[in-house]
């Protein structure tokens, strides 16, 4: 799993308010305003982009001491209060113990509550542990199911997956069409990575050219 990055998802509005206030201090780096603007949207107006906000603050340490403690409470609230990013974050601090124990069965839920959500990258990772059978039952039909859900949200390392798994038949039954289908998918976007299976297993043939 790819080493998470926090980060605060940006936005606007023509008529500002602590929210988009908050926003302005955190982008001019002003941390301390962001905090005080976005404590006031989360405490009096219950928005749950600025506690999530707060909690990738305390979690990451921008603008003030890490806390990794009160992040996961901020979090969970903006989760809990329908926030997917918020459930993605702490999927993240769970599964790569970032001041926390490291916890993939916790990591799950969250990476599940998230991706119900909508969120592509909770799609995939989830994906991921049912892969390998971290913190869930190992099991290549739920992987496959999340990877899928990712890879027509358009995650291009979802895509990949999809593709190699119509390959083997792993969660799905072999299919080289669809394989091929995902795979350009990829091809199309410029990524390389997945050249070595397009020429290995002659993708090309299996293209409708119609």
């Amino acid at each position: 799993m790819k080493k998470f990055v926090y980060s605060i998802m940006l936005s606007s509005a023509l008529f500002a308010t602590n929210y988009e206030d908050g926003m302005k201090s955190f982008k001019a780096k002003d941390y301390g305003k962001a905090m005080e603007f976005f404590t006031k949207a989360g405490e009096k107006e219950n928005d749950v982009r600025s506690i999530r906000n707060l909690g990738i603050m305390y979690a990451s340490g921008i603008g003030v001491n890490k806390d990794t403690n009160k992040a996961i409470t901020l979090l969970k609230k903006a989760s809990n209060g329908g926030d997917s990013y918020a459930g993605y974050s702490l999927g993240n601090i769970y599964s790569q113990g970032d001041g926390v124990e490291k916890d993939f069965k916790e990591a799950a839920i969250w990476f599940e509550k998230a991706a119900n959500a909508g969120d592509v990258k909770s799609s995939y990772n989830l994906g991921y542990l049912y892969t390998y059978g971290d913190g869930v039952k190992k099991d290549s039909k739920k992987a496959f199911f999340w990877y899928e859900k990712a890879a027509t949200l358009g995650y291009i390392d979802a895509q990949i997956n999809i593709a190699y798994l119509y390959i083997s038949g792993q969660g799905v039954k072999k299919d080289m069409v669809k394989a091929a289908f995902w795979a350009k998918k990829v091809k199309d976007t410029g990524d390389e990575r997945v050249n070595q299976m397009w020429l290995q297993f002659k993708l090309e043939k299996y293209i409708d050219k119609n």
